[in-house]
Parts: structure tokens; sequence; C-alpha cells
């Protein structure tokens, strides 16, 4: 697995995924502070700006530290930041990405995560030489869990109470494609 030495920029027919910076603190905020956008995300719902400054600040620090990418998702006809996605882990040895992402709800049902899946699926077989892709979402987030499989994901099963978002014990369910299926 090749993991970037420089910070990579995608882009889509709609859509650039550039490096985040500090000023996108207050779109983070706007975004996760929409219960029905946090409603299957692993974070609360933000009550205070403090919140984003810290997620912003863990997104920015993984690609330094070679432990993951996160971009910005901006809208290319109005250079407006819309979410966030990319790969929160990278496994190196095993040669694995595993991919999120976030989107404000006005840009929900758009086709916009999945242009950005495409883009990530491109960039981490192609790029990074990843074997494996995969992503996990909560039991019961149909909508992503469809996104995903839409875009060549296969369903491998549900780990029951494995994880703990929010503070309550959660089903999450396991996703992943393959290098071989992608080409």
């Amino acid at each position: 697995m090749k993991f970037p030495q420089t910070f990579p920029l995608l882009s889509t027919e709609r859509l650039l995924l550039r490096e985040l910076v500090p000023s996108d603190k207050d779109v983070i905020f706007d975004i996760l502070k929409d219960s029905l956008v946090t409603k299957y995300y692993d974070t609360p719902t933000f009550t205070r700006m403090s919140q984003a400054e810290k997620l912003l600040d863990m997104w920015m620090n993984v690609f330094p530290k070679k432990k993951g990418i996160r971009w910005g998702i901006v809208l290319k006809d109005t250079n407006t930041l819309i979410g966030t996605c990319g790969f929160c882990k990278v496994h190196k040895k095993w040669s694995v990405g595993e991919i999120g992402y976030v989107i404000a709800r006005p840009y929900w049902n758009k086709g916009y995560v999945s242009e950005c899946i495409q883009a990530m699926l491109a960039y981490g077989f192609n790029a990074m030489e990843c074997n494996r892709i995969e992503a996990w979402t909560m039991k019961g987030n149909d909508a992503s869990d469809h996104v995903l499989m839409k875009n060549g994901f296969q369903k491998e099963g549900s780990l029951r109470e494995s994880q703990i978002w929010n503070g309550v014990v959660r089903d999450v369910v396991m996703f992943g494609i393959l290098r071989r299926e992608y080409i």
C-alpha cells in the first residue's frame, strides 16, 4: 500500500475534494449541529463550536501522521463546503482503507456522496494500491447502506454490539469492496 507524500486533491464532475483548513470549523459545526445528520454518526450532535474545532483538528492531523486522509467536499460551481469524506483509517500492513463521509442535509439525495465514494475508490485502488476498501454503518442507516451497495460494496455482515457510538452500544454493518471487484 502506498500512502501519499503530499495531500491529494481530487476532482469529480461537480465536486472538489480538498484539504480541510481551520476556517472550515463554522461549516463543520453547522453540519453536525443537525440531529438528523448525527443520528447515525459516531459523534454527538454539536452544541458548542469547540466540538467542531476539536473534530476538525483531529481530521486535519490524520494525514501528517499517515493514518488517514480527510477531505472537505466542495461544490465546484459555488465553492461551498458541504461535508467531509475520506479514509478514516488505513491499515498499510493489510493494504486496507476504511472510508467514511458526512454531508449537510440540504445536499442529501443529490448524488454527491456517490461522487465522493467513486473518487475515493479510484484513488484508493489506483494511487494507494489498496487491496480492500471497507465502510461501517450503524444498523438501521438504510440510506448509507444503499449508497455503498450502489457503488459496488458488498454487505458482509453485522457485528453485534461491537461499538459504542454517542455513549450507546450499537450493532454495526460491515461493507467491503475488493480491488479485483473494482477493476
